[in-house]
C-alpha cells in the first residue's frame, strides 16, 4: 500500500504564501533612488511654479523610438505635477523650477513583458534633476528608477512609464517635503 504524502501545515503554508507575494510586490513595484550630488537644498522653498522632463539625444528605448512615441517626456512630467500637487507642493506662481534630464528611459517591448515577465528585464528611467529656485540657486539630484509592473498585469508601455513617473515624482516630492518641512519629516520617521 502507497503511502500519501504528508501536507504542509496551514500555518507554514500561509507563511511561504505570503513571502510570495512580497517578494512579487517588492520587485514588481516601480522603485528607486534620488541622491544629492554635492550640497543639498536649503530652506526655504517656495512652491513648485514649473516642471518640464527632457531625455538625452543618446535615450535607450526597448523599442524604437517608443520613449518618443508616448510622448515620454510629457507623460512623466505630468505625472511628477500630479504627485507635487497631491502633497501641496506646486503652484503655477511658484518661483522654483523642476527639471529632470534622462540620460536613459528604457521601456521593454510590450510583446517582450507579457511573454518573458520578469526575464524580460527591468524599465529604468536614469538621469539627473535640478532644482532652480530664483536666478542661479540650483542643486542637481542623481536618480535610477526601475519597475516590473507586468506582475500586475500591467503589460503596456504607457502604464510602465506612468508608474516611473508616479515614481520620480514621489522621489522629487520626498526631497521637497524633507527641506521644506524638516519638523513634518522627523515627526512622520518617529510615529507621531
Amino acid at each position: 500500500m502507497r503511502k500519501m504524502p504528508e501536507r504542509m501545515p496551514l500555518k507554514r503554508r500561509r507563511l511561504r504564501d505570503s513571502l510570495a507575494l512580497l517578494v512579487a510586490c517588492l520587485g514588481g513595484c516601480a522603485h528607486g533612488t534620488i541622491a544629492a550630488k554635492g550640497s543639498d537644498l536649503t530652506p526655504p522653498i517656495d512652491f513648485v511654479g514649473s516642471v518640464r522632463v527632457f531625455a538625452d539625444a543618446s535615450v535607450q528605448t526597448g523599442q524604437p523610438s517608443a520613449f518618443g512615441k508616448l510622448g515620454g517626456d510629457g507623460v512623466v512630467a505630468e505625472e511628477i505635477k500630479k504627485e507635487l500637487e497631491d502633497r501641496h507642493l506646486y503652484d503655477q506662481a511658484g518661483t522654483v523650477k523642476v527639471e529632470v534630464r534622462l540620460s536613459t528611459a528604457f521601456l521593454r517591448s510590450t510583446a517582450r513583458a507579457f511573454w518573458a515577465g520578469v526575464w524580460a528585464g527591468s524599465d529604468r528611467l536614469a538621469g539627473e534633476v535640478y532644482i532652480r529656485r530664483g536666478l542661479g540657486d540650483q542643486t542637481t539630484y542623481s536618480i535610477e528608477l526601475s519597475g516590473l509592473e507586468n506582475l500586475y498585469g500591467n503589460y503596456g508601455a504607457h502604464s510602465r512609464l506612468t508608474s516611473l513617473g508616479h515614481e520620480l515624482g514621489k522621489e522629487i516630492a520626498s526631497v521637497l517635503e524633507r527641506v521644506s518641512h524638516p519638523e513634518t519629516v522627523a515627526s512622520r520617521s518617529r510615529g507621531g
